[in-house]
């Protein structure tokens, strides 16, 4: 499906009632951006040195369940509990906030995502950067909620009903989409 052709989700801030922040579905590459950015921010954070040393040790040869397996299992139950584990949230407003509006945002001018792309860095982060830590949160879950297409999807009659929330799931990877 071409994300451009779905018309952006316009949904109120639950704690801001009154105020509406419409949000587009991500592309896959701009899913797959929101990931390394992530992960960039982490070795930013931490040093790839401190990253290195916590890297799990290979899994054993024999395919015995080791170490670096029980670590992936424990990192696909953290996304299960927080959506937002491995994304900028950053980058997914960048991307996926289109506008604003409401008394508490009417005055605010809506940066322009084409100058980030272009290669201003300050523009790139100045949505996510006007807002709150609850509504960057908030409004980075929305960006995963609306760009998570299911089977069966996105079809002359629209987005479909068989949408569920992000908090129960997250976008499908690569195995799914094809198979």
């Amino acid at each position: 499906m071409i994300v451009t052709k779905l018309q952006p989700e316009e949904r109120e801030v639950p704690h801001e009632p009154g105020n509406y922040l419409s949000f587009r579905c991500l592309s896959g590459l701009q899913l797959e951006e929101a990931e390394a950015a992530s992960t960039r921010e982490l070795v930013e954070r931490m040093g790839a040195e401190t990253l290195h040393a916590l890297r799990p040790p290979t899994p054993p040869a024999n395919g015995a369940k080791g170490r670096a397996a029980a670590a992936v299992d424990e990192v696909d139950e953290a996304r299960r509990k927080d959506p937002l584990i491995g994304y900028s949230p950053a980058k997914l407003i960048e991307f996926g906030l289109v506008s604003w509006r409401g008394p508490n945002y009417d005055d605010v001018p809506m940066p322009i995502a084409a100058a980030s792309r272009a290669g201003d860095a300050s523009v790139a982060e100045t949505k996510a950067g006007l807002l709150d830590k609850p509504t960057l949160r908030w409004a980075a879950l929305q960006v995963l909620e609306v760009s998570r297409i299911t089977e069966g999807e996105g079809s002359s009659s629209g987005r479909g009903s068989d949408r569920t929330s992000v908090t129960a799931a997250t976008p499908r990877s690569d195995s799914e989409e094809s198979g």
